[in-house]
C-alpha cells in the first residue's frame, strides 16, 4: 500500500468525505474534463494510473470521486508509443456514449492510431473509426468538438490529413470518414491552429479561436472567427469585432442567452484595454457593461470558463488576482461581470503552483477542475491535479 493510500486509511472521520478522498491520487496532469449523457465525468491528460490503477491517460469518474474501474482502458496500457511526455488533449462524446479522444500518441494498447482514436463507452478501440481515416494525421491532435449530427471537428498541428492538405482543422464523419466539403468551404483556412476550446452554437454555427492571425488570406479576421455549418466563414461577425483582439484567444463559451464569453492571453478588443475576459453580444458586438464590472480584469491567462445554471461565471487559467482580488488560477463571477467575493473567499486561496486547464460543471452546479497544479489551498496533504467545489465555492 502507498504512502498516499496507508495516510487515507489512517485518516479520521474525514476519510471519504471528499472528492479526492473517493478517488485517490493521479499520477500526473488533467488536461480535459467532459461530463458525457451518464453523468460521469471523462477525464484525459498525462496521467497513467490514478489511486495506482493503470488507466493509460484516459478515466471515467463519477461525480462523487467513486472511479468506474469497469471502463477500462483496454489492457491498461491505453495511449502510449511516442518517445517522451504521453498524453491525450480533449475528449467529445458521440450520442451512443463512444468518444473521440486526441493525443500525441500512435498506439492505443498494442493496436496503431494515427493521433486520434474512436473508443467505446467499455474502453475498447475502433479498429474501423482508424482505418477509415486512410493515412490519417501525421501530427498531434488536439481539440475535439461534435455537433448534434455527431460530426466531429479537430484541430491539429499539422497541414495534413489522409494525404491532403488541411491546415489545421478538419470535420469527421462519426465513423471516421472525412466531410470533404467542409474543408473545402474553408478556402485556404489557418496560417496557425485554432487551438482554443472550440464551441458550436445551437444554430449549428462554429465559434473557432487561438493564435491564428488571418482566415482564407484575410488578415482582418484574427484571434476569434464564427463559421457557418457549413465551413464558410460568417462575415457579419468578424466586422462587429471590429479591428479584434490584439493576442490569442484559449476558450469560448456560450450562455444560454446567446452571449459569448471569450478568455486568452489577449489584453485589447478593437482598441479597447480588456485584459483576458470579454464577453460578446451573440452578433460579436462587444457587451461592454461586462468589462466595465469586471474591473481591471485577469493578471494572467484564462484556460477555460464555464456558466452555472445560476449564471455564476468561473474561470481557470494562470493567473493571481482579477480586479484586483488575490486567488491562484481560479475565480468567479457574477453574470454581470463584477467579482463573486462569497465564492472565492469560500473557495481559498486557490491553486498553490502550476495552473488549471479544464473545468466541468456538474448537474448540481458544483465544479471539478483538472490542471497541473501541486496544492489546492493549501490542504495536506498536497492536492495535485484534480479537485471538486460545491457551487458556492466550499470543498466538495
Amino acid at each position: 500500500m502507498s504512502n498516499i493510500n496507508f495516510f487515507r486509511v489512517l485518516q479520521s472521520s474525514t476519510v471519504y468525505e471528499y472528492f479526492n478522498d473517493r478517488l485517490g491520487p493521479l499520477n500526473n496532469q488533467v488536461i480535459k474534463i467532459v461530463l458525457d449523457s451518464d453523468g460521469k465525468n471523462r477525464i484525459v491528460g498525462s496521467f497513467s494510473s490514478i489511486d495506482g490503477t493503470s488507466v493509460g491517460r484516459l478515466a471515467k469518474v463519477s461525480p462523487n470521486g467513486t472511479f468506474d474501474t469497469s471502463f477500462n482502458s483496454g489492457t491498461g496500457i491505453g495511449f502510449a508509443g511516442v518517445g517522451g511526455s504521453v498524453g491525450t488533449n480533449s475528449v467529445g462524446i458521440l450520442s451512443d456514449g463512444s468518444m473521440v479522444v486526441s493525443t500525441n500518441s500512435t498506439s492505443y494498447d498494442t493496436d496503431t492510431i494515427k493521433y486520434l482514436a474512436k473508443i467505446a463507452s467499455d474502453g475498447t478501440l475502433n479498429s474501423t473509426f482508424v482505418t477509415n481515416q486512410g493515412t490519417g494525421f501525421t501530427q498531434t491532435t488536439n481539440q475535439i468538438i461534435v455537433d448534434s449530427n455527431n460530426k466531429i471537428i479537430v484541430t491539429f498541428t499539422g497541414t495534413t490529413f489522409n494525404g491532403n492538405t488541411r491546415k489545421y482543422i478538419v470535420r469527421l464523419n462519426s465513423n471516421g470518414t472525412e466531410d470533404t466539403a467542409f474543408y473545402t468551404n474553408l478556402g485556404t483556412a489557418f496560417v496557425q491552429q485554432p487551438s482554443a476550446i472550440p464551441y458550436i452554437q445551437s444554430d449549428g454555427k462554429i465559434l473557432l479561436g487561438g493564435p491564428f492571425n488571418s482566415f482564407n488570406g484575410n488578415y482582418s479576421r484574427k484571434y476569434l472567427i464564427r463559421l457557418n455549418s457549413s465551413g464558410t466563414i460568417d462575415s457579419s461577425f468578424s466586422t462587429n469585432l471590429g479591428t479584434g483582439f490584439n493576442s490569442g484567444t484559449n476558450v469560448i463559451e456560450v450562455q444560454s442567452d446567446g452571449k459569448i464569453l471569450v478568455g486568452g492571453y489577449f489584453t485589447s478588443l478593437d482598441g479597447n484595454t480588456r485584459n483576458r475576459l470579454v464577453r460578446l453580444n451573440s452578433n460579436g458586438t462587444e457587451d461592454t457593461s461586462f468589462y466595465t464590472n469586471l474591473g481591471t480584469g485577469f493578471n494572467g491567462y484564462i484556460n477555460d470558463v464555464k456558466v452555472l445554471s445560476s449564471g455564476k461565471i468561473i474561470v481557470v487559467g494562470n493567473f493571481s488576482s482579477v480586479d484586483g482580488t488575490s486567488i491562484n488560477n481560479v475565480a468567479a463571477l457574477n453574470s454581470n461581470g463584477s467579482v463573486d467575493t462569497t465564492w472565492i473567499s469560500n473557495f481559498g486561496s486557490g491553486a498553490g503552483s502550476g495552473q488549471i486547464h479544464t473545468i466541468a460543471v456538474q448537474s448540481d452546479d458544483s465544479v471539478i477542475i483538472g490542471g497541473n497544479f501541486y496544492n489546492m489551498n493549501g490542504i495536506t496533504p498536497g492536492i495535485n491535479f484534480i479537485y471538486k467545489a460545491n457551487s458556492d465555492g466550499t470543498r466538495a
